[in-house]
């Protein structure tokens, strides 16, 4: 067995803004309702997309401003900077999808990404102690009781699963290209796991 440290991506809002979608209370036309429920890390349709509108909040700290390369809000459906998409564009192109939104920001611009590489029926349920029906209807509960089966191949930098649409994790190799790029907004530090390949 080996141990894979892990981190769920996600934006650090306790000191950094993100972007909130304008339309989040019509929960079935939110971007993440569609992302975890319709498309399954499927890719979205270019032909029939809609740019989903998205307005700035405040920091946990009450910071206002648009310094983050990264909005996990809507997460599986993430708002990168363009920053960020140069400077991960080999990692995140190949494993998933930009794609159009719309922001207040005059200056900085922003796009969407989804991630469209899960592991396909890789998760142990025994060894994870997971119940296939709570799986179905809750996801996983538990990161860190992930078993993963030995003939999976784990990415190098992102890491999703077939059994659940709303986890999105990324590797070591992935945080050491945010820091060495100087990407903000990044949350490495509350969001640490550890995931098991058998």
């Amino acid at each position: 067995m080996k141990k894979i440290k892990v981190y769920t991506m996600q934006s650090f809002s306790k000191e950094c803004s993100l972007f909130i979608e304008k339309n989040e209370g019509a929960y079935l036309d939110a971007m993440r309702y569609k992302a975890i429920h319709q498309q399954k890390w499927k890719p979205f349709n270019l032909n029939t997309f809609k740019s989903p509108e998205f307005e700035l909040c405040s920091s946990d700290s009450g910071k206002r401003n648009y310094k983050f390369d990264i909005s996990s809000s809507s997460s599986p459906f993430y708002v990168f900077s363009e920053k960020a998409k140069e400077a991960l564009k080999d990692i995140l192109e190949p494993r998933g999808q930009f794609l159009p939104i719309k922001t207040p920001s005059k200056r900085k611009q922003y796009t969407g990404y989804y991630p469209t590489n899960p592991l396909k029926g890789m998760i142990d349920l025994k060894q994870s102690n997971i119940n296939k029906e709570d799986l179905e209807n809750f996801g996983i509960r538990e990161i860190n009781n992930i078993h993963i089966k030995s003939d999976a191949i784990i990415d190098e930098y992102i890491i999703c699963f077939s059994e659940d649409s709303g986890y999105v994790l990324v590797t070591e190799k992935f945080r050491k290209r945010v820091e060495e790029a100087g990407l903000e907004g990044f949350d490495f530090i509350y969001s640490s796991y550890e995931i098991t390949l058998l």
